[in-house]
């Protein structure tokens, strides 16, 4: 599972790099349990890509849900808010509400056949995998468009 991790925080870093995300300057008090991931932690916070639990804790043991990661992609590539069909599990008001629908809008994520998306669900590798290909698809072919203009 760390493996899924790193391979996750090594992606986000590599869009935030590349994009135009605003500083916050945010450190977390529970980082240090996990060395190897505090700077990378704390640099994806600082660009508003992580946003931690609360209380200044990141809890870098949890384990992500699929909503924290939708949230966690648009932020990466600082996609606009966009609106679309709802998911009727996804509640207007929850923090990952808007980031969720943005996804769903840019065809990041599709949902699962009965309609949901299952947001506080634990994020599995098909997930991580699935979403992570169709972001880097889409922002490859807007790069391409805006090129040939």
């Amino acid at each position: 599972m760390k493996k899924l991790y790193i391979l996750l925080a090594s992606f986000i870093i590599v869009c935030v790099l590349s994009s135009s995300i605003i500083t916050n300057a945010a450190t977390f008090s529970d980082t240090g349990t996990v060395p190897w991931a505090e700077a990378a932690i704390n640099r994806l916070a600082d660009q508003g890509v992580l946003n931690g639990v609360g209380n200044g804790k990141f809890d870098p043991t949890s384990n992500v849900t699929r909503g924290q990661l939708a949230c966690i992609i648009v932020r990466a590539f600082n996609l606009p808010q966009a609106v679309g069909v709802e998911f009727p599990d996804v509640k207007t008001g929850t923090y990952y509400h808007d980031d969720i629908m943005t996804a769903r809008v840019d065809g990041i994520i599709t949902g699962y056949p009965e309609g949901k998306f299952y947001p506080d669900q634990n994020v599995t590798r098909q997930d991580l995998f699935v979403m992570v290909a169709r972001a880097v698809s889409g922002r490859i072919q807007y790069q391409v468009q805006h090129l040939m203009k």
